[in-house]
């Protein structure tokens, strides 16, 4: 059920190919492991991949499950590969980020909400708080598509955000917004060096 969600409702927002293994959920315990998590290239760029995900757990309050905010206490990523492919404009994950904003905006719009609700009101869509989300041992090849996305591999330093959407809730895709902006943030902090 979540993979198949999965695969047929992230390519809307991405834009891309996506590609998940596997989703185990434990009810009981408010545990989800999500593998081989594959985000693809949008079109124009060479490599084979954007963004590939070996394993992330998700740890929810269950009773939220129930309310219009889902509180989530932990995201952890580990290791995923990041392929930051530049052309000329633009690069690949700048195209997914827009794609997701496009999404965003677009979703905002058709619920009827502005980017400043009163007293938390986000529409009939329930929203997300993320206590804490860090990913880990994340490598970031920075390639060229002039050079066929072929580039070289860096490592980033691990990422640890707290306390998104505490106050008026974070939708899914305003989620995978701040962390790809986190992402490309730090993959631009190591080529600056």
């Amino acid at each position: 059920m979540f993979k198949e969600g999965i695969n047929q409702y992230v390519p809307q927002i991405t834009g891309t190919d996506v590609k998940i293994g596997a989703v185990d959920v434990a009810w009981l315990t408010g545990r989800a492991e999500l593998r081989d998590l594959v985000i693809g290239n949008p079109d124009g760029f060479r490599g084979p991949t954007a963004i590939e995900i070996p394993n992330a757990a998700v740890t929810v309050q269950s009773r939220s499950l129930f309310q219009s905010k889902i509180v989530l206490h932990s995201i952890e990523i580990q290791r995923p590969f990041i392929t930051y492919e530049r052309k000329l404009k633009g690069s690949n994950l700048t195209d997914i980020q827009s794609n997701v904003e496009d999404f965003v905006a677009r979703a905002r719009n058709h619920l009827g909400i502005n980017d400043a609700p009163r007293n938390g009101d986000r529409g009939n869509g329930k929203t997300l708080q993320v206590d804490e989300l860090t990913i880990r041992g994340a490598q970031v090849k920075l390639a060229l598509t002039m050079l066929g996305g072929r580039g070289a591999k860096v490592s980033l330093p691990d990422i640890n955000l707290k306390d998104l959407g505490r106050d008026r809730g974070i939708s899914g895709p305003e989620l995978f917004d701040v962390v790809l902006k986190t992402i490309v943030k730090a993959a631009l902090r190591l080529t600056d060096k």
